[in-house]
């Protein structure tokens, strides 16, 4: 199975060692989010502010639900917006996604399909499309793998939630 590659172009610092994967936001496609606000209001002292979430996911529209803890046994698709920083001059970083029940040992490949993605200083944004198996009722971890194609550098990021 391929993974979803991305090619990182120039960046300020040199250090092909400095990879880091975030752990990644989960979304549930085609149901609007009238509960998330992901637009900062316009205040005289918004510059100083931390970005909103829509200033960090320029392409998510409002028409997703986050998962907060929980998803439905019959959901199929879930898209996960995962920030990774890199500070190599010229890389492809490799993703994948692997989900593991918490009663059982068994890993379950998934496989990721980037969807849209931008690069804003050493920090790249990627929105991520997952199909997922039909999942039993439980408690599931979430682990993101980024990997630099050229040095090897790997680094993951892991995320909980509840099949009710």
């Amino acid at each position: 199975m391929a993974a979803s590659r991305v090619s990182v172009g120039p960046a300020e610092n040199p250090d092909p060692a400095n990879l880091k994967v975030y752990p990644p936001f989960l979304l549930l496609p085609g149901t609007p989010a009238a509960y998330l606000n992901i637009v900062k209001p316009e205040t005289p002292d918004s510059v100083t502010e931390s970005p909103s979430l829509q200033e960090i996911y320029r392409f998510i529209s409002n028409r997703v639900s986050p998962v907060v803890d929980e998803l439905d046994a019959g959901e199929r698709q879930l898209l996960a917006a995962v920030l990774t920083s890199s500070e190599a001059a010229e890389s492809e970083i490799d993703f994948r996604a692997e989900l593991k029940a918490a009663d059982s040992a068994e890993q379950i490949r998934l496989a990721p399909e980037m969807i849209g993605s931008e690069r804003r200083e050493s920090m790249f944004v990627s929105l991520f499309s997952l199909v997922l198996p039909g999942l039993k009722p439980g408690r599931y971890t979430l682990t993101w793998t980024a990997q630099d194609v050229t040095t090897g550098a790997e680094s993951r990021a892991e995320r909980n939630f509840r099949i009710r």
